[in-house]
This record gives structure tokens, C-alpha cells and sequence, in this order.
């Protein structure tokens, strides 16, 4: 995975096909300091492009599968023209179908836009029932948001192997987490009240 597509901040287009398989021409991730790439990705395998003498045909490239998800995305934040671009690139990487398991070669995998929207246009209500975490990819401080009436809460850390790597208490009055220590990689995020559980996939890097 080169440059532009590995600097922080990019969202990063890869191709498949028309049924959904890898394009051999398509970069892999991750990053070198261990990424998910690319974050999603779509057709770039005879995709329908328009040429030099205005016909349309078929071709291949990440050329074609990044404005086809561009344009997607543009339509989307349409919709919610409040929210930041980071918040948008999350969004529609946790509609792809490889969201709980991204692997080197699709990342997230292919978003589901309708999926996205259903999120933009709930997060209100979304947000009264659960909590919500970012940055992710997170660095070092894991910020919380907390859902309405919360109370103390239980947060415990699983590696990729399930065994349990941190676990405090965490409370909406202290809303940051400091995950410096843990080493880069995947892991899973329980957070646990008297009334409610909820577990979130969370990247260190």
C-alpha cells in the first residue's frame, strides 16, 4: 500500500469485481504501522466508465472503483451535511460487510449505503440507547460517548485472542480511556452496565 493511500487521514478505495472477489491489481494493506487497508472498496474489474469519444465501455482500475465511492459518499453526506468527514469515512466503513473481520486485501469490504444512511438519519435515537467510541483507529486516548441516563460502567479490553487486557470503571464524567500500552492490533471493547452490554471492534495503532 503506497502513498497517498497509507497517509493518515485518506480513505482508501480498492477494487473488486462484479461478484465481489479482490482485483490482482488492487494494493494491500496494511499500512506499515498497521492499519486496516484499504477501508473499503468497490468495482473496479469492468467497471462502466465513459471514454474520449464520449461511449461508454468497460475498464479496469482503483481509478474507476474510487470515484464510484466517491460519489456514494458525497450523496450520503448530502443527507447530513453537519457531520465531519471523519465522522462520514467511519460510518461507511462500519456499513461494509467485512467490518467485524477486515482482512488485507478488501479491508472493510463493501459498504452498504443504504445501511449508512439508516445510521445518519437514526443517530439521534442511536445515541440515546448506546455508546459510541472514537477515534478508531485510536493512538493512545479512546474518548466515550455515553449514552442517555448512563451510570458507572464496566470496561474490559479483549485481545484477539480473548483474554482480558484491561478493565476499569469508566463514568460520563471521565469520558477518556488511555490505551498507550496496549501493543498495535485488534481488539474487542465490552462495556457493561446494570442494564446494559454492549461490545465494540476497536484498532489500536
Amino acid at each position: 500500500m503506497g502513498t497517498p493511500a497509507d497517509a493518515p487521514g485518506v480513505f482508501t478505495i480498492g477494487a473488486v469485481n462484479d461478484v465481489g472477489d479482490p482485483a490482482g491489481f488492487s494494493s494491500q494493506g496494511p499500512t506499515v504501522d498497521g492499519r486496516v487497508k484499504p477501508d473499503v472498496v468497490a468495482q473496479g474489474v469492468a467497471a462502466y466508465v465513459i471514454n474520449q469519444n464520449n461511449e461508454i465501455v468497460t475498464n479496469n482500475g482503483t481509478s474507476f472503483s474510487s470515484p464510484i465511492t466517491a460519489g456514494a459518499i458525497a450523496c450520503l453526506w448530502q443527507a447530513k451535511p453537519e457531520y465531519t468527514n471523519e465522522q462520514i469515512m467511519q460510518i461507511v466503513r462500519q456499513s461494509a460487510h467485512l467490518f467485524n473481520n477486515p482482512t488485507d486485501k478488501m479491508g472493510y469490504g463493501i459498504p452498504n449505503f443504504q445501511s449508512a444512511l439508516d445510521v445518519l438519519l437514526s443517530v439521534d435515537n442511536y445515541l440515546q440507547q448506546y455508546f459510541l467510541v472514537y477515534p478508531n483507529p485510536v493512538t493512545d486516548k479512546l474518548h466515550i460517548i455515553f449514552p442517555e441516563n448512563a451510570e458507572t460502567t464496566q470496561l474490559k479490553v479483549y485481545n484477539s485472542q480473548g483474554m482480558t487486557v484491561m478493565e476499569q470503571e469508566v463514568h460520563p464524567s471521565v469520558k477518556t480511556v488511555d490505551l498507550h500500552s496496549l501493543p498495535i492490533g485488534l481488539y474487542l471493547l465490552n462495556l457493561q452496565t446494570t442494564q446494559h452490554s454492549q461490545t465494540i471492534k476497536i484498532i489500536k495503532k
